[in-house]
Parts: structure tokens; C-alpha cells; sequence
């Protein structure tokens, strides 16, 4: 039975089957076995496949014969396979692993200049194998390794000519595919240091081929310490290489992406014939793999070296290859994590309604990176692939396309989240927690039923008995159909609640909420839950509660009550306090015990910080919507009231806390009016050590005027004495909203800019202060127009220099003559909230949202502690100097926050944590 050549597979199992059959006897000789190889495969490759079917004892050596083996056999005789070049004509190509070549092959060494002599090597493995009876098994494998050790650098060298030749030079010398202005620069980082790396190699092969001996036609065994030297060089090299492959790859690529003429002169480079089609990356990547195969072929050739001071070298030649692999892996492993980090800014496109200029700090360090699927930002609904970067400041958003030559593109989903504005929703224990009060629903309401009180009767009548005897048999009733309901469902009674929890399957979602902006919450699903987990791993970042402020509680009030109120020794009717508008913190004079005064829609409440008495309303049927204390007193409060007709006020402290305390009405006077009418707010301060008082007030014909009122802290009463008009000035602006008193001048704001009154020169015109980009009008503002409103001014000191405030970013800008680099007028410190109120607290920058507290280093823009919560507002801000100059004394700030849960509205007070200053 013959079988074709053709039908010849390399598969062994298949084979040994086809030797089975053409053999027939189970017992052949060797002659036989021969002429079956013969039938079977090409006679250049039947003493191969003699040696692997005695090898896989297929066959079996007896006296005289072969014993044919019928036990199955798995494996892929590699020479018998088909080459993967297409250009393979089935004897031998280019290929080095071109099953096609023979066996035995001849390599021949190139002419190479040594000094002053020249040699031509050639050594044939056939001549080696001739004298394998001459040498022992140690030194012919020592042979084999150091001729493959200068084979493979031959190989390396000419690699780096190609390199050099097809490569790098042509990019030099071509005009058309890069740049001139960037062409040397291109060159430099794509290509490194190759040509010395090339050189050193020629060096070694150099003096391994002057070990070669002509007359006994064998390598001396002496090599060691060559290596030891020449390994020692390769350190600087390498790691220079290794350093900048990273970055020239990716230089490559987002040329070619770029630049379609760089495109085809690297196709057409890639084309000619000694490339071999391996492309360019393929040769820059070869000296980062150099290293690696290098040790390989010198510890083949120490396993095989018996000398013992050659061994010794060797070794320590292996040790400096080990130590140059591990540092060219981290130097790589650095430079990768650069080079990804300009990817990504290179790479990511920010749109406009986001108004960013950049969402990156300039050092910022990737902890982790993954696709994500995006279901729903807010309320809309999505089904769109994203991909986010976790960094040490933050979260990036971002949707991804991959270009088919490798190349990525990044557009920004949402507005960066940094991690003290990110909150990571556990929505694994909100399902549990709604599940189980879903499932125990139907206990609770066995429980009140059970707890409905019974109607008891003295006299124990019969119709109040039948009455007992009805309850108490729906009682029974209402427990069987509980049961029955329970089981319908499958849920047993559980002795404890919380044990329902058990039932729920872990969650895929995850939930990421940016705390400024809680309509832009973005939800995602994971492929599976441990991806999840994986993710939590790496946003697991806690925010330092041990913030330079902290949040002090001064009182809170309930939202809803239901007693009646005492007010001027009267009950009125019952009602809560109000909305609490502002507040104002004060000593009592009796007994020097802290004190806080309320103003709300309903009237001004007056109560202790300890909460050791009930809030008392001491002025009934004002809309207080500001206060503060008179400079230089300590029971005088000023108060501007909106309602009912924006008057301007002055109370004694003690006298209403006297007034509201009493049982019996007081009919003393406990204030008097300063202003009557169309006050719009009002500002105390100092100018020059004289207190003064500042207020607002619009006329009938429209226009409005500041006027400057003297304070004598000496002569201070319930009269108009000690109140002294020093004088009046005209505004421009239409619709002023708040006045400052700070260095010396007034500031008025409005929501277009701010207009500056220098009290000092009587004669000098009024100064504007307007931001870098005002809206074009106050009336019917767009979303985008509002946020470019102004918001806030911060005279931050004397010399001129300030911070006027939008709802999202804070620019600096100079006034009375001051100088302002270019740089810094131009440059703003964008906020990560909607800014309501902006306060400067030496040397941080307090932005008030309604949702959270923003506080950043002035000096280094960073943002230092977030502090959120609800329906978040200002209420008070203590007018004592804080500057630079003087930044000992602290500003005293009061918020508000609402607890629904609760149902109590807290006033709390942010100051700075005295003990970290001092620590």
C-alpha cells in the first residue's frame, strides 16, 4: 500500500496512523521500516521521521526486528508544516523559521576588520557534527552556543542597518513627508541612540570572531571575560533606548494618523525587500528585546563552560544583564506611563458648553483606566459606550475611538469630577434597604394592628364585650392573611428585619455624582460584578475629614411646630420659625452667655447657642434679611428689613431679650428707625478708624445713592444721636444688590460689575470694576449669560488688587491705580460648583454652593476640602479685618443646612481648625 506525498500531513497522530498502514505486520525489520518512510514522506526528511517514531515509541527495538506499537500518539512535527510566507516555494526562504530550510545549514561570518588583520569565516554545523567523536558532549554544545550567540548578533547588527538605511536616514534627507522645523526633533525621539547600540554590538561580534580557530576550525573557550566587558558598556545605552522607545512609538503612530504623506512613505519604506515586511515598529522595538535574548544565549553558553574563572565571569556577566533588564523594565514602565499621559492630552477634545480650557493638572499621575457602559447622565436616558481614567486628583469621563492604525481619539462625556467633589452612590444597599421594607411591609402592619388600643368600658356592658370579641377576631384574622400573604411570597417571618438583606443579588451599577452638580449624575453597568468591585478598589479614595475648617453647630431649629409662640409676653398662634434668613451671634450681657439672633420672613428670634432655652420671637411681622453688630458695640444691631416697607433699624439686644422673655407685656421702646423706606441693604465698617455705617437706598425717580453715615461708639443710643449723615453719593449703576466697606473705599455690586466709591478723594470719579466677560444685560438672562454674572467682589488688600466672582470662575483684576501683570488679569481660577457666595478667609477662597463648600488655597488655586450638604446658605459674615496683613484674626461665617430627614434646619458655624494651624 503506497500513499502520495501530497497526503502527508504534520499532524503525528495522523501520520502514525498512515506508517501503521503501509507497514501491515506488526513486526518489520529495518529495511522494511525505511521503505515505509519512504512511501510516506520525501526522502530528505525520512531519517527525521525514523528518529521521532522511535523517539514516541511508535517503534520499539527488538534483536533483529521493530515492534509497530498501536497506542495513539498526539503532537505537530513542525518540519513538516507549511512555511507562513507566502512567497515560499518549498525550498527554503528568507524566513528563519521556514520549515523548509534543512536541517544542517552553513553560516557564514561576514569579512570584518579586526586592527590590522581581516577574517572570512565559515563554520558548518556538518563539520562540527563530523567531529562530535573527537569531542565530548560539553564541548561540542559549547561550540553550538557560542557560534549561535555570534549568529544572532550578525543578525541583530544587520537588522539595525536596515533600521538605519530604510528608516532613518531617508526621514532625514526626505522633504516632503515631515517638516524641516520638526524633523530633527521627530528624529531624535523616534530613533534614540540606535546607531551607538549598533556599534557596540559590531564591536562584540568583532572580538567573539577573533576567538575563532582557523587550523583546528573551533571557537576557543575563552570568552567570558570579552562578555564581562563588553555587557558592562550596554548600560547607559539601553536604558536611554529604553526610555524613549515608549514616547517614539506613539510618535509613529500619531504621525501617521496625522500626516498622510508620512503614511506613505512608511508603506512604501515597509515595502522594499529587505524589511522583510516586518514594518518599522518591528525594528524599533528590537533593542528593548535585545537584552533578554542576549541572556538566553549566555546562559546556554555558561551551562556548557567547565573552566572555572571563565564561569566566574560569565556569571557576572548575567548578574549586570539581569540588573540592566530590571532597570530598563522600570525605566520603560515610567516612560509608558508618560508617554499614556500625553496621549490622553494630546488626544482629548473638550466641547465648548463645558467651558474648560483644560480638564488636566500639569502633573497628573493615571491610577486607572477601563471601559465602562454609560445608561443615563441625569434624567436622559443613554446606551453609549464610555471609557474613564481614574487620576490622583480626579475622574475623566470620556467616550474613545480606536483608528485602525492604532491611533485614539477622546471626547469628553461630562465635566471632570475631582475626588473631593465625587460621590460614589452605593446603590447595592439602597436596593437591599428598599427590598427589605418591601418585604417587611406586611409585619409592620401586623405590628399596628396589634397595637390598636381596645375600647375599654367601666361598667363592662354587653355591646362594648361584643365590641372586644370583634376586635379581637380581626386581630386573628389580619395574622392569617399576613401569614398567608408571607407565603404567597415566599418570604418567611424573620426575627430580624435586616436579614432580607441576604436575598439580594450583588448590583452591576455604579453611580458617580459630581457634588456641585447633582443634575449631571451619570450611571453605569458593569460587565460583571467583580469589574465592579475592581472599580470601587480604585476609587476608594477618602476624602480627609481633617480639612483646614470645620463646621461648628451653633443651634437647629425645627421645620414644623405645633406649640403656640410667646411673643411680647402674648401666645400667638403656632408656627415654625420660618426660613432663616440671616444671623447674628452676640453676647448677653447679664451673664456673658453665647447668644444667637435668627432673622426669617416671620420676625427676629433671639435664643442660646447651647440650647438650654427655647427660641423667642422679640420682633414679630419683619422680614429680616440682614444684621449685623455696630462697630464698637456690644447690644446694638443694625437690621434691614424687606418687609413691610425696607426700613432700616436699630435694637438694644437686651432690652428685646428682656422684652421676650417676661410674662407680662413691656411697652419700652427696644429700637428706632434709622431709615424709612426704599433701603436696598446696608454695610458696616471703618475708614480710617472711624466707624461708619453704609446703606443703599433707591429713589422714586430710579436712580440710587450710597449714603455714609458716622458712628460715635461712645454715644450710642435709641436716638438719633451718635448716627451722624456725613454724606451722600450718586450711583451709576441701576440695580445695585450689596455693599462692602473695606480698605478705606466702598465697593457696590451689581450683577453687571462693581463700582468703587474712594471716600478718601471726594473729587475723584467713581471707578468700574467689570469682569473679563460681563453678560450684555441684568433682564432675561440666558443659562450661559447668568453664569458669567457677577456673584461676588473680594478686595483682598489696600494695594489695589481683588477678585471679582462669577457663578463658575474667579478672575483677578486691579483698581485706584494699581498694576496687574497681563498674566494674572488674564488667567481665572475656575470653580467646580455653581458659586452663590464667595468669601475670602486668609489664605483660602471659601466658594458657597447650595449643594456643597468649595475652599481653595488662594495661592496655589488647589482645591483643599469639600464640605456638602443641603440647601446650603450664608447667613452671616463677620465684618472684622482679614487680610494678608493681617491674618490672625479670623472672619466668623454662618451657614444654614437643611436635614429633611431630621426635619430640622441647622446653623452652623465654618472656622478654621486652630488645633492643625498650630500642629
Amino acid at each position: 500500500m503506497s500513499i502520495c506525498h501530497s497526503a502527508v500531513t504534520a499532524c503525528l497522530s495522523r501520520l502514525s496512523v498512515a506508517f501503521r498502514n503501509t507497514a501491515i505486520y506488526c513486526r518489520i525489520s529495518y529495511e522494511e521500516v525505511q521503505e515505509a518512510i519512504d512511501l510516506i514522506v520525501e526522502p530528505h526528511y525520512a531519517q527525521f521521521v525514523f528518529d521521532v517514531l522511535v523517539e514516541q515509541r511508535i517503534l520499539t527495538r527488538l534483536e533483529d526486528c521493530y515492534q509497530v506499537s498501536t497506542s495513539p500518539v498526539n503532537g505537530i512535527l513542525t518540519p513538516l508544516t507549511a512555511c507562513y510566507s507566502p512567497s515560499c516555494d518549498g525550498s527554503g526562504c528568507y524566513t528563519s523559521l521556514c520549515p523548509s530550510k534543512p536541517p544542517s545549514r552553513t553560516f557564514r561570518l561576514n569579512r570584518v576588520d579586526s586592527g590590522d588583520e581581516s577574517l572570512s569565516l565559515s563554520i558548518d554545523y556538518q563539520q562540527h557534527l563530523q567531529r562530535a567523536h573527537c569531542l565530548s558532549t560539553m564541548e561540542f554544545k559549547l561550540q553550538a552556543a557560542i557560534a549561535e550567540l555570534l549568529m544572532s548578533e550578525e543578525q541583530y547588527i544587520h537588522d539595525l542597518s536596515v533600521l538605519h538605511t530604510i528608516y532613518a536616514e531617508p526621514i532625514l534627507q526626505d522633504t516632503s513627508c515631515i517638516e524641516d522645523i520638526r524633523k530633527q526633533k521627530f528624529h531624535n525621539i523616534v530613533f534614540s541612540n540606535y546607531l551607538i547600540i549598533s556599534e557596540m554590538h559590531q564591536q562584540l561580534k568583532i572580538d567573539l570572531a577573533c576567538q575563532w580557530d582557523q587550523d583546528s576550525g573551533l571557537f576557543k573557550d575563552r570568552v567570558g571575560s570579552i562578555l564581562h566587558q563588553h555587557i558592562s558598556t550596554y548600560i547607559e545605552p539601553y536604558l536611554l533606548y529604553a526610555s524613549f522607545y515608549p514616547r517614539g512609538a506613539y510618535v509613529v503612530t500619531s504621525e501617521t494618523h496625522r500626516n498622510s504623506a508620512f503614511a506613505e512613505f512608511i508603506q512604501q519604506q515597509d515595502g522594499q525587500e529587505c524589511t522583510r515586511r516586518l514594518g518599522l515598529r518591528h525594528y524599533l522595538t528590537l533593542p528593548t528585546l535585545r537584552i533578554g535574548r542576549v541572556r538566553l544565549l549566555i546562559e546556554a553558553v555558561l551551562k556548557y563552560t567547565q573552566i572555572e574563572e571563565e564561569r566566574e565571569s560569565i556569571e557576572a556577566a548575567l548578574k549586570l544583564l539581569c540588573s540592566l533588564l530590571s532597570q530598563m523594565n522600570e525605566v520603560s514602565r515610567q516612560s509608558a506611563k508618560e508617554t499614556r499621559l500625553l496621549q490622553i492630552v494630546s488626544s482629548l477634545s473638550i466641547p465648548y458648553h463645558y467651558h474648560l480650557s483644560q480638564c488636566l493638572p500639569h502633573h497628573p499621575v493615571l491610577l486607572h483606566e477601563g471601559p465602562l457602559h454609560l445608561t443615563r447622565i441625569g434624567r436622559t436616558f443613554t446606551n453609549t459606550p464610555s471609557y474613564v481614567f481614574v487620576f490622583a486628583h480626579g475622574l475623566l469621563i470620556t467616550s474613545r475611538h480606536v483608528y485602525p492604525n492604532g491611533y485614539e481619539e477622546f471626547i469628553l462625556l461630562s465635566r471632570p469630577v475631582p475626588f473631593l467633589m465625587l460621590h460614589v452612590d452605593a446603590l447595592e444597599d439602597s436596593l437591599r434597604r428598599r427590598l427589605s421594607l418591601r418585604a417587611a411591609r406586611p409585619v409592620l402592619h401586623l405590628l399596628s394592628s396589634l397595637k390598636h388600643p381596645l375600647i375599654e368600658s367601666k361598667k363592662g356592658s354587653s355591646p362594648l364585650s361584643r365590641i372586644e370579641q370583634s376586635i379581637k377576631r380581626k386581630k386573628a384574622n389580619s395574622l392569617l392573611s399576613v401569614s398567608s400573604r408571607l407565603k404567597r411570597l415566599s418570604i418567611e417571618l424573620p426575627e430580624d428585619l435586616s436579614s432580607t438583606t441576604k436575598l439580594v443579588r450583588p448590583s452591576r451599577r455604579l453611580t458617580f455624582r459630581h457634588l456641585g452638580y447633582l443634575d449631571e449624575t451619570l450611571h453605569f453597568v458593569c460587565s460583571s460584578v467583580q469589574e465592579k468591585l475592581e472599580w470601587q478598589k480604585h476609587l476608594q479614595f477618602n476624602p480627609s475629614s481633617s480639612g483646614p475648617f470645620v463646621l461648628d453647630l451653633l443651634c437647629d431649629v425645627p421645620l414644623i411646630c405645633s406649640q403656640p409662640r410667646r411673643v411680647s409676653g402674648l401666645y400667638r398662634i403656632p408656627m415654625g420659625y420660618g426660613r432663616i434668613r440671616s444671623t447674628l451671634p452676640f453676647e448677653r450681657s447679664e451673664d456673658a452667655k453665647s447668644m444667637i439672633a435668627l432673622g426669617t420672613q416671620y420676625g427676629l428670634w433671639l435664643g442660646p447657642c447651647d440650647g438650654s432655652e427655647s427660641f423667642h420671637l422679640a420682633v414679630h411681622h419683619h422680614d429680616c434679611r440682614h444684621m449685623a453688630m455696630l462697630p464698637g458695640s456690644s447690644n446694638f444691631m443694625v437690621v434691614h428689613s424687606r418687609y413691610p416697607s425696607k426700613n432700616l433699624y436699630v435694637y438694644d439686644l437686651d432690652l428685646l431679650w428682656k422684652t421676650c422673655t417676661v410674662d407680662t407685656p413691656v411697652v419700652e421702646e427696644t429700637g428706632f428707625t434709622i431709615k424709612s423706606f426704599s433701603v436696598v441693604c446696608f454695610a458696616v465698617g471703618c475708614i480710617q478708624q472711624q466707624s461708619v455705617l453704609c446703606y443703599i437706598k433707591r429713589h422714586r425717580a430710579g436712580h440710587a445713592t450710597a449714603v455714609v453715615t458716622l458712628l460715635d461708639p461712645s454715644n450710642l443710643s435709641l436716638s438719633m444721636e451718635g448716627y451722624q449723615q456725613y454724606k451722600e453719593y450718586p450711583l451709576c449703576l441701576s440695580d445695585p444688590i450689596s455693599v462692602e466697606v473695606a480698605h478705606n473705599a466702598i465697593f457696590v455690586q451689581s450683577s453687571l460689575c462693581i463700582e468703587r466709591i474712594d471716600i478718601l478723594s471726594p473729587h475723584t470719579e467713581n471707578e468700574y470694576i467689570v469682569p473679563p466677560h460681563p453678560p450684555s444685560s441684568t433682564r432675561s438672562l440666558s443659562s450661559e449669560e447668568s453664569s458669567q454674572a457677577v456673584v461676588e467682589f473680594v478686595p483682598l488688600d489696600e494695594e489695589g488688587c481683588g477678585l471679582i466672582c462669577t457663578a463658575t470662575a474667579a478672575w483677578p483684576v486691579s483698581y485706584g491705580g494699581a498694576e496687574t501683570k497681563e498674566e494674572a488679569l488674564l488667567s481665572a481660577l475656575y470653580f467646580e460648583s455653581c458659586a452663590q457666595r464667595v468669601l475670602f478667609v486668609y489664605p483660602y477662597l471659601i466658594i458657597l454652593s447650595s449643594c456643597v463648600i468649595e475652599i481653595r488655597h488662594l495661592g496655589t488655586c488647589e482645591l483643599v476640602q469639600t464640605i456638602s450638604g443641603n440647601s446650603i446658605r450664608c447667613v452671616y459674615v463677620s465684618t472684622l479685618s482679614n487680610t494678608k496683613d493681617q491674618p490672625q484674626i479670623s472672619t466668623e461665617i454662618h451657614l444654614t443646612m437643611l436635614h429633611r430627614e431630621k426635619g430640622i434646619l441647622c446653623v452652623y458655624r465654618l472656622c478654621l481648625d486652630t488645633y492643625k494651624m498650630l500642629s
